[in-house]
């Protein structure tokens, strides 16, 4: 988010959290099911997304680009997009 210019994710105590996921849960439920945060995308924000890249460096050799390079790039390819 950082590397597209937004504002920082703001922190809360998972309890807190879950509670407004429970919430959503329950709106989803009796129908509001464009209500913004639920159990689902709860589970979604909490999932860790780090991948061990080191079977594709033994494939590939070594990588084109840095994480930082890869992002940097991607926000570049994706204003391209919004031109």
């Amino acid at each position: 988010g950082r590397a597209f210019g937004s504002r920082a994710i703001p922190h809360l105590p998972r309890g807190v959290a879950a509670a407004l996921a429970a919430c959503g849960d329950v709106a989803n439920a009796v129908g509001f099911r464009r209500f913004a945060f639920n159990s689902f995308r709860l589970n979604n924000v909490l999932t860790q997304y780090r991948f061990d890249l080191e079977a594709t460096r033994a494939a590939c050799g070594e990588l084109p680009y840095t994480m930082q390079q890869g992002v940097a790039e991607t926000v570049r390819w994706f204003h391209t997009l919004r031109r």
